[in-house]
């Protein structure tokens, strides 16, 4: 089991991989800030070999899935590997949190085992606190993500 969500995922086009290239592009703004009146589906960067990009969303979303992928001719096809993660950031403050929380968690199980359930409170509310950023990280990461492959579907094949 993952502790921190992911996906992996692959599409196979029939469109040659400049072609694909060219319609990542056209659906990809290059920054944020960016003042253009269309509205395009990413943000990010799109190279006629690879491509790093982010929904564009209105709002703020730590657990947004960063959308690395590749793109390679495969005989009369082209085959774009999708890696779908959290950020780099995101990533990093999830596994000091859980490693910070990990080992209290355990002498407290171990503790409460022996003692015959004398601190159960501190067990429950270091269990939420593992629990709640696990259940939070999915619950934020995968609508988002599927969302983002169903379009990219869409648009590739």
């Amino acid at each position: 089991m993952q502790i921190l969500p992911c996906i992996d995922s692959q599409i196979i086009s029939q469109k040659s991989p400049e072609e694909v290239a060219d319609l990542l592009q056209s659906v990809t703004d290059s920054d944020k800030t960016s003042l253009c009146h269309f509205y395009k589906a990413f943000i990010g960067t799109v190279r006629p070999d690879s491509f790093k990009i982010v929904s564009n969303i209105d709002y703020r979303n730590s657990f947004l899935p960063v959308i690395n992928g590749t793109i390679q001719a495969d005989g009369t096809a082209t085959k774009i590997d999708l890696q779908m993660r959290l950020s780099l950031f995101t990533r990093i403050f999830l596994y000091l949190w859980y490693s910070i929380l990990v080992l209290p968690f355990f002498f407290l199980l171990l503790y409460n085992l022996l003692a015959k359930m004398e601190a159960l409170f501190p067990l429950l509310v270091t269990t939420l606190f593992l629990a709640v950023p696990f259940l939070m990280a999915r619950a934020w990461f995968y609508p988002p993500a599927q969302k983002a492959l169903q379009q990219l579907n869409e648009l590739l094949r």
